[in-house]
């Protein structure tokens, strides 16, 4: 059963983003509304990827059951599952660790596996600003050397907004912009998560180059403070 707000709309339009919307080679920009809703969306898509996959696996033991799977989903049982890479900020790792867990991820398991990789964001960028490509590099050589259907990155921006200042503005706007909106061939899906709070710090100008004037795909995740409610906007 999928995560969902009382009167919202469920978390599932952000999973089918995920999956459909952004495509393998593609990196996109998420903006959400609070942590809490931050937490729903990789708790959910860890679980999709990896708890949902292992019960497929186990009914695909079963020939009766292999031959309603359609020819993609087929493919990908012959490959290993994707590697989960969470970048937090806002939240510790352990508080990942714990608020995956709770939604039934045998955390330490897959991360013994190579399945799922939980780092603090900071010292991902900081002192090396490019550590987290780099580290997103590697896991996608890794991917393809061990048969794997991809790697998923899930970073939270939260370190380019710690300071005050245009600089730090200047350099995320560096920093995304070096990322392209599509590498032909690529294994990895990017997603790079802002805070909405931090995200209206950027003034039109800077939101536009963020996207690369179009470009980036872009799904913003607002909430209604009368209803409570999740409004989706790509």
């Amino acid at each position: 059963m999928r995560m969902t707000r009382a009167g919202s709309h469920p978390i599932e339009s952000v999973m089918q983003w995920f999956e459909d919307g952004i495509e393998e080679g593609e990196n996109g920009i998420l903006v959400y509304p609070n942590m809490q809703t931050f937490r729903e969306i990789y708790m959910q898509y860890a679980k999709d990827q990896l708890v949902a996959r292992e019960e497929q696996e186990d009914d695909g033991d079963n020939k009766d059951n292999v031959y309603h799977y359609n020819s993609n989903r087929l493919k990908e049982q012959l490959l290993m599952p994707r590697i989960i890479l969470i970048a937090t900020f806002y939240d510790t790792v352990n508080t990942v660790k714990h608020n995956l867990s709770a939604v039934g991820v045998d955390v330490q398991s897959h991360i013994d596996d190579g399945s799922l990789l939980i780092v603090d964001a900071f010292n991902g960028y900081s002192p090396n600003i490019d550590g987290m490509k780099k580290l997103v590099a590697s896991l996608s050589e890794r991917a393809a050397r061990e048969g794997r259907i991809g790697v998923s990155a899930i970073v939270n921006m939260g370190f380019f907004f710690l300071y005050d200042g245009h600089s730090e503005a200047s350099e995320l706007i560096s920093y995304e912009t070096s990322l392209p909106s599509r590498t032909d061939g690529g294994n990895v899906r990017g997603f790079s998560c802002y805070h909405l709070r931090d995200y209206k710090n950027l003034n039109d100008s800077q939101k536009k180059k963020l996207q690369g004037h179009g470009q980036k795909k872009l799904l913003k995740v607002t909430e209604s403070a009368a209803a409570g409610a999740l409004a989706f906007h790509s």
